[in-house]
C-alpha cells in the first residue's frame, strides 16, 4: 500500500454491502452498464468507508488505486488549497492510473465517505469494458468542461 493512503486505510474500514449492484446502478454515470458489468465492476473492488479528515489520496505519490465515491464528499487540493470537490457517482486517483505520473493532488474525505477502491489491475480491466470505460470517460470529460470554464469563463458557441 503506498504511503500517500495509509492512514485514509487505517482509519477506514473494509465494509461489506450486498447491494453495491444497486448502489452503483443508481449512480448517473454507471445507470446505463449492464448487469454483468456491474457485477464485474463491484465484485472487483473493496468498498470501503473514511472518516472525516482522512487523506485517500497524497500529492506527488505514486498512483496505486482510484476511488468511485458511492457517499460523501471530498476535497481536492493542490499545493494546500481546495481546488475543487466530488461526490457520489465521480471518481478520483483515476487520471494518474490512465497516464502513470504521479497524482496530481490530494484528495480528503470532508464527511464521512463510502467509496469503492480500485488498485492498478482492476482498474484497468474496469475500463476495458465498454459500459464502465464510457462512465470513467464521462467524468473525466465534465471534470475537463468545468476545469475550462473555471480558466476561461463561461463560452458562447459561436455561430
Amino acid at each position: 500500500m503506498p504511503s500517500g493512503t495509509v492512514s485514509a486505510y487505517r482509519l477506514g474500514m473494509r465494509t461489506k454491502n450486498p447491494s453495491k449492484v444497486e448502489t452503483v446502478r443508481a449512480l448517473t454515470e454507471f445507470s446505463r452498464c449492464s448487469q454483468k458489468e456491474l457485477i464485474d465492476l463491484t465484485s472487483q473492488a473493496d468498498e470501503i468507508d473514511f472518516l472525516p479528515g482522512s487523506v485517500l489520496i497524497r500529492e506527488g505519490t505514486p498512483a496505486e488505486e482510484a476511488f468511485l465515491i458511492l457517499s460523501g464528499r471530498v476535497s481536492v487540493r493542490l499545493c494546500g488549497a481546495i481546488i475543487s470537490t466530488a461526490g457520489a457517482g465521480e471518481t478520483v486517483g483515476e487520471m494518474a492510473l490512465i497516464d502513470r505520473a504521479p497524482r496530481s493532488a490530494t484528495v480528503v474525505a470532508e464527511t464521512p465517505v463510502r467509496a469503492l477502491v480500485f488498485g492498478r489491475r482492476q482498474f484497468g480491466g474496469l475500463i476495458d469494458q465498454p459500459g464502465p470505460a464510457r462512465a470513467v470517460s464521462a467524468i473525466l470529460a465534465r471534470r475537463l468542461r468545468v476545469a475550462n470554464s473555471e480558466r476561461v469563463g463561461p463560452l458562447t458557441p459561436v455561430a
